[in-house]
């Protein structure tokens, strides 16, 4: 635990430097994947707000390697906050975000995050786009220029939600072909979505 406070500290220190801060809360969305929880001899496969679901509409239509996807789940992400000035020679892209249900929960460690914690969190807090993930360009003087993607998540890639979830692939494929090789044959790939999610619609 202690390690972990440590990395965490560097790591915000070294977004800093770029105008990032990974907030301390935890973000809930109405739009979501589902999750199994298990109580006794029974499985319960419920909606879960903490594994946002990204939709089509909430990716930035004018990055190639995001533009074409329609879906991505991020389970337990953290909200983004960026400085209202960037730094000199740095340029920041929104990727994606949630949807305008998008809410901010405080969470004390060891509390058990259960479908119905989550319906209070998201009934309680104040509704909203929450950015999760962004691209970054750094131009350093005659040097070319730097780039980096930086994801208020880090579980959406791990094996157990790549298999649930292949959109996860998708964009992971599509990013390091963006970084290695240009966005020229992004579209390709992009095509092949396995997630349709149907619109939010009122009670």
């Amino acid at each position: 635990s202690f390690i972990i406070q440590i990395l965490f500290q560097l790591e915000q220190d070294f977004l800093k430097n770029y105008g990032i801060e990974i907030g301390p809360e935890l973000v809930l969305d109405r739009s979501n994947a589902m999750a199994t929880f298990v109580g006794g001899m029974v499985n319960y496969h419920l909606p879960y707000p903490y594994w946002v679901l990204v939709r089509s509409e909430n990716f930035n239509k004018e990055q190639p390697f995001v533009a074409e996807l329609n879906s991505l789940v991020l389970p337990w992400s953290s909200p983004m906050v960026l400085s209202e000035k960037a730094p000199e020679g740095v340029t920041i892209a929104q990727l994606f975000k949630t949807t305008q249900y998008g809410v901010k929960s405080n969470v004390d460690p060891g509390t058990p995050l259960l479908p119905d914690v989550t319906n209070k969190a998201i009934s309680e807090g104040t509704p909203g786009h929450q950015t999760l993930g962004i691209l970054v360009t750094k131009k350093n003087g005659e040097a070319p220029e730097t780039q980096m993607i930086v994801i208020s998540n880090a579980s959406f890639l791990r094996n157990i939600f790549l298999q649930q979830f292949p959109e996860n692939e998708v964009f992971m494929e599509n990013a390091v072909d963006f970084f290695a090789t240009g966005s020229q044959l992004i579209g390709i790939r992009s095509k092949g979505m396995l997630n349709q999610p149907i619109a939010i619609i009122s009670d």
